[in-house]
């Protein structure tokens, strides 16, 4: 894949490397968004209790969408041999969308509950929201380079 992005944009990724990542973090980010909407989807309109308690519906997807974020972002965006996930990493990530997770509940919350916004238009505009964050903070202090 990394092949593919020098093609594509040779210059502007070697002059900018953190373009590249930001680049493989947006496709990861893709998947995340897509499992996160589907899975807050499903649980929301399979079943009447989710569907009334969508903050543990979103609660459950968010959490299914770092999951594979964490891994992905790993092995894909944030990779190099010297520094592989490991639990330290794993619960600096944890903790940083665990406060993420609270500040979207909140702004979901408010959303929903207040303005009266479509649950599925506010899980969008808070998802653009908690992506640049979740990038800022993965790069800097989650997957830091050590050397």
């Amino acid at each position: 894949m990394d092949k593919l992005f020098e093609i594509i944009f040779p210059r502007l990724f070697l002059r900018f490397p953190v373009l590249k990542q930001f680049a493989k973090f947006a496709m990861v980010g893709a998947v995340n968004a897509i499992i996160d909407f589907l899975v807050y989807y499903f649980l929301t309109r399979s079943f009447a209790w989710f569907n009334l308690h969508y903050l543990t519906a979103n609660a459950l997807a968010f959490s299914a969408a770092v999951t594979s974020s964490f891994f992905l972002n790993n092995r894909f965006t944030f990779y190099s041999p010297e520094n592989r996930a490991n639990a330290h990493s794993y619960f600096k990530f944890f903790a940083f969308n665990l406060l993420t997770l609270l500040i979207v509940e909140a702004c979901f919350y408010f959303l929903v509950g207040y303005l009266g916004v479509y649950d599925i238009v506010a899980k969008y505009l808070l998802l653009v929201l908690s992506g640049i964050s979740n990038f800022t903070f993965s790069r800097i202090w989650v997957f830091k380079k050590t050397n």
